[in-house]
């Protein structure tokens, strides 16, 4: 057990308690408890008992006692004991104890100065010994004699650059200690104008260059020289990569200033930067790196081919031209600005020659059969890139497509003559951000998997993906499919309409969902009826496949509103339903067949009564006295008479606008007569028209009798039949 420190127990009365107040963590430690003093007064019979954190230990007796705390790993605990007497309050000694452990070594110890004429400091990394207090002491040697120690509290210590001398070797250590025990760190050696910490070269720049290698320069330090050789390390990687690559110290040289990197890229920038230390100094004493600067290698030729394609045209386009399309070189195989292109074709009028400067598309005409395009820099171009256009020829066999969560497999089966199989791909929904792609697979290669993001496509997108084989003579057809890299339940519902409506059921149509909207294929469409707008039912009504189109709903109330929704659902999920359509079903059949029997029943009746009217009427002429019967018309209402008096009207009129015309008044006799009482009966007039009572004509002076009756609608609506008439 350690024992680093007297007992600083706090007690009162005749007891003494002895424990170490400091423990090593999980060590075991010794604890006693004595009366030393005169007992009070009446405690005849005294008791000790010890406690640890508040819990008694197996531990009692009358004038000593003591046990052992077994070992643990906390760091705080506290001992007590007390003394117990019959009657009286209990005398009570308790102490805190505080656990740790013994320091590490310090590690990294270095001294350094910022300047030859700066102090000397000298910092070290912390012990591991954090749970007790720990002291710090440098020892700072010039020779076996002279030995200066410098305690603190932190874990670096300045010394004054007039306490140190030039050309002289120092010896250097720390010591850390603390309640538990003291370790020392390793021992450095130096002198103080080999500790500096330089500054970084500068000037770094590319003094020459090909597409292979840059020549670097730059300018060391100079104020270090005349004491110490230098030691330079050169770091470069490639523009845009996190690796940093390093030169070896030996491939450098001692105080070298000029440096040739080799086998490098064509036409890419490098980062560089540089730092330096002297070489008998600390390796931890390496200045700061130099700012970073960029250089770049010539251009070389370029490598490869460009890949060429043609646009496939939209069906039902016309036009007399075609889309070519090519990819633009990567760096690596560009090695170098591109600065134009040149393309050549072959049509019925001859070879022409085209040369452009933009990238990387152009329209040739429909009627040619070869192209080949090339791409050119300062150094060289590349390989001409040959399509044959003519068509016809076998297409892919046995193409499957596979569509996987992010990505499409698509394999085909291999085909003889062909030199490459062609995949490509077009969103077909208008307004997408990402446009025409493609992919080209060596002949042996029966499969390939497009992904989401190596190949830019995009998620819940509909796409039109074809195959097509290539072949030295020209085209084969495509094999052409409707493909989702990854699929979404859809954002909208189809629009809903109704067709028919009956009393009993309905007829439902929709169409189908925009594309934009679909966010994968469409497996079924789903109907939700109900009698109330809000809330939406839960429980469909019908599943439809989705090719289905309308839908008939039977089994419906008559005159009763209905509100139904649709939903397209993928494999996915069920999209939203929407907004909900109402509509109406007809009356019941039933009431309107009542109806119309009450309206027959009633026209029934009315016939039957006018048939009984007009028979009763036809009795009772022949009973009732004629003017009781007879119908005579209104003259007032004739339109022979207003027609006479209008014409007699319009007439004198005239006759008084005549010109010259004098008209003499003309005085009328008039004659009184008797009348002369008539006693012989009418009788009417035979005539076909028979309207009017006449007398009958004597024997002897029997004339014909000429009537001249005019008669119009109004009045023959009021003249009887002939069997209406009444006779004597």
């Amino acid at each position: 057990m350690c024992w680093s420190e007297q007992s600083l127990a706090v007690c009162s009365g005749p007891i003494s308690l002895n424990v170490t107040p400091v423990f090593r963590v999980g060590e075991s430690l010794p604890v006693t408890c004595e009366v030393v003093g005169r007992l009070p007064a009446g405690c005849h019979t005294p008791h000790l008992r010890l406690r640890l954190n508040g819990e008694t230990l197996n531990a009692t007796g009358r004038g000593l006692i003591s046990a052992t705390i077994p070992g643990s790993n906390h760091t705080r605990a506290n001992v007590s004991c007390s003394l117990h007497c019959p009657g009286q309050a209990p005398v009570l000694c308790e102490e805190g104890l505080r656990g740790g452990d013994a320091p590490t070594p310090p590690e990294e110890l270095m001294c350094f100065r910022l300047g030859m004429n700066a102090a000397m400091n000298c910092t070290w990394r912390p012990s591991r010994g954090g749970l007790l207090p720990t002291q710090y002491h440098l020892h700072l040697q010039q020779s076996s004699s002279d030995l200066r120690v410098i305690s603190t509290g932190q874990t670096s210590v300045q010394v004054q650059r007039e306490q140190l001398k030039m050309s002289h070797r120092y010896r250097v250590w720390v010591t850390a200690n603390n309640s538990l025990g003291e370790r020392r760190s390793q021992t450095i050696q130096f002198k103080i104008e080999t500790i500096v910490w330089l500054e970084a070269p500068s000037g770094l720049r590319k003094d020459e260059a090909d597409s292979r290698s840059l020549g670097i320069v730059w300018k060391n330090p100079t104020s270090v020289r005349m004491f110490s050789e230098l030691c330079v390390e050169l770091g470069y990687r490639q523009a845009g990569t996190a690796h940093w690559k390093k030169v070896a110290e030996q491939d450098l040289g001692e105080n070298s200033e000029h440096y040739a990197l080799e086998e490098l890229l064509p036409f890419t920038g490098y980062e560089l930067r540089i730092r330096c230390r002297q070489k008998e100094a600390n390796e931890r004493l390496w200045s700061h790196w130099s700012p970073v600067v960029t250089a770049w290698t010539e251009e070389d030729s370029p490598l490869g081919k460009l890949d060429v394609w043609i646009v496939p045209r939209q069906p039902g386009a016309s036009g007399g031209n075609i889309t070519v399309i090519w990819k633009r070189l990567p760096e690596a195989r560009a090695r170098g600005r591109i600065s134009y292109y040149t393309v050549w074709y072959q049509s019925p009028d001859g070879p022409h020659l085209l040369t452009l400067t933009m990238c990387c598309t152009h329209t040739l005409p429909t009627t040619i059969s070869l192209f080949n395009i090339t791409a050119k820099n300062s150094q060289g171009s590349t390989e001409p890139a040959r399509l044959s256009l003519n068509t016809g020829l076998p297409a892919a066999e046995g193409v499957r497509m596979e569509m996987l969560n992010g990505s499409v497999w698509v394999s085909w089966l291999c085909g003889g003559g062909v030199l490459e199989y062609v995949l490509d791909w077009r969103p077909l929904v208008s307004g997408s951000n990402n446009s025409f792609n493609w992919r080209k697979i060596p002949a042996q290669n029966m499969s390939i998997t497009v992904t989401l993001g190596e190949d830019e496509m995009l998620p819940f997108t509909a796409y039109n993906l074809s195959v097509h084989t290539l072949y030295h003579q020209g085209l084969g057809q495509p094999v052409s499919s409707l493909i989702y890299t990854r699929q979404a339940a859809p954002v909208s519902s189809p629009r809903l309409m109704v067709r028919n409506v009956m009393q009993t059921w309905a007829m439902l149509g929709w169409e189908e969902l925009p594309l934009a909207d679909q966010r994968g294929f469409v497996v079924n469409y789903t109907l939700y009826l109900g009698t109330s707008p809000s809330p939406p039912p839960l429980a469909p009504v019908m599943r439809m496949s989705s090719d289905s189109r309308q839908f008939v709903l039977t089994d419906l109330t008559p005159a009763t509103s209905y509100y139904v929704w649709i939903t397209a659902s993928t494999r996915v999920g069920e999209g939203p339903r929407g907004r909900a359509l109402r509509f109406d079903t007809q009356e019941s059949q039933n009431f309107l067949l009542l109806i119309s029997v009450i309206f027959i029943i009633f026209l029934v009746i009315f016939i039957t009564a006018a048939c009984v009217h007009k028979r009763t009427r036809s009795l009772t002429a022949k009973l009732l006295p004629q003017w009781c019967c007879q119908r005579i018309p209104d003259a007032s209402n004739s339109k022979a008479a207003i027609t006479q008096t209008r014409l007699a009207v319009a007439v004198a009129v005239d006759v008084l606008q005549t010109p010259g015309l004098e008209l003499e008044p003309v005085i009328a006799e008039v004659e009184e007569t008797e009348l002369e009482e008539i006693t012989t009966p009418l009788t009417p007039d035979p005539s076909p028209e028979g309207l009017y009572w006449s007398k009958p004509p004597s024997e002897s002076t029997a004339q014909p009798v000429i009537t001249s009756t005019v008669t119009y609608g109004y009045e023959k609506h009021f003249l009887p039949n002939p069997e209406d008439l009444i006779y004597d």
